[in-house]
C-alpha cells in the first residue's frame, strides 16, 4: 500500500481520537480539557474503562487489558475517584444516572447497563469496537 493510501486511514484514526476526546467526563458529564488530559502531569491518567487492576485480578493478559477500546480520556481527579473499582461499582456510584446515556454515547461506549452491571469485559470490547467502526464508517460515507 502506498504511503498516500495510508493518509485517509490515519486521518480517520485521528477523528476517532478527536471524537473520544470530545467525550464527556465519566464522573460528572463535564467537558474534558484534552490539553490537560494529555499533559505530562496526567500521562498516567489515561483511563482504563475496565480498570487495569480489576482486569488483572480476573486473569486477563496485558495486551487484552490495554486494548485501545478500553481507554478513554479522563482528568486526573476523576480517574483517581474511579481508581481500581470494578465497573458495576463505579458506573452506578460515580456516573450520573440522568446523564449516563449521553456520557456513554459521547465516549463511544456501549449504553447497555448489563455490560457494566455484570463486569462483562468481553461484551464491552466487542460492542465498543463496533461503535468505533460505526463512527469510522460515518466519516467515509
Amino acid at each position: 500500500m502506498a504511503k498516500a493510501d495510508l493518509l485517509p486511514t490515519a486521518l480517520r484514526i485521528d477523528k476517532v481520537i478527536d471524537r473520544i476526546a470530545e467525550g464527556d467526563n465519566l464522573v460528572n458529564g463535564g467537558q474534558i480539557d484534552l490539553g490537560e488530559a494529555l499533559s505530562d502531569y496526567n500521562r498516567k491518567e489515561y483511563h482504563h474503562i475496565f480498570p487495569r487492576a480489576f482486569l488483572k485480578n480476573t486473569g486477563r493478559k496485558s495486551d487484552e487489558i490495554n486494548s485501545i477500546c478500553n481507554f478513554t480520556f479522563l482528568p486526573s481527579g476523576a480517574n483517581k475517584k474511579i481508581s481500581s473499582k470494578e465497573p458495576k461499582e463505579y458506573v452506578n456510584s460515580l456516573v450520573p444516572a440522568d446523564k449516563r446515556k449521553a456520557i456513554f454515547e459521547a465516549n463511544l461506549m456501549p449504553v447497555r447497563m448489563e455490560i457494566y452491571d455484570q463486569n462483562d469485559y468481553t461484551d464491552f470490547l466487542k460492542r465498543r469496537s463496533e461503535l468505533v467502526v460505526q463512527f469510522l464508517d460515518s466519516l467515509i460515507a
